[in-house]
């Protein structure tokens, strides 16, 4: 079975420094199962690592322009796979 991330939160939207805070070893990225309020959903390896990228690729973009707003993209509860808790 492939590791995951496990984590519980109740917004809309998942930011990603929010995953990269609670997230133990940051260099290796996993696909995390998202619960919230009793639903859950899959975020797939390949939609972190995308997102890791658009993180960096814009704080690049934007270094020196924006340090009082950081950039902080996020997952929306629309994008991820919905789960089934009975299975």
């Amino acid at each position: 079975m492939e590791l995951y991330t496990y984590m519980e939160h109740l917004g809309d939207a998942l930011r990603i420094r929010h995953i990269m805070a609670n997230t133990l070893f940051r260099d290796v990225v996993s696909p995390i199962i998202w619960a919230q309020e009793g639903r859950y959903g899959w975020i797939s390896k390949e939609q972190v690592q995308n997102l890791y990228r658009r993180q960096r690729d814009l704080e690049k973009q934007q270094k020196g322009y924006a340090k009082d707003k950081p950039i902080d993209l996020a997952f929306h509860w629309d994008e991820v796979t919905p789960l089934d808790p009975a299975t």
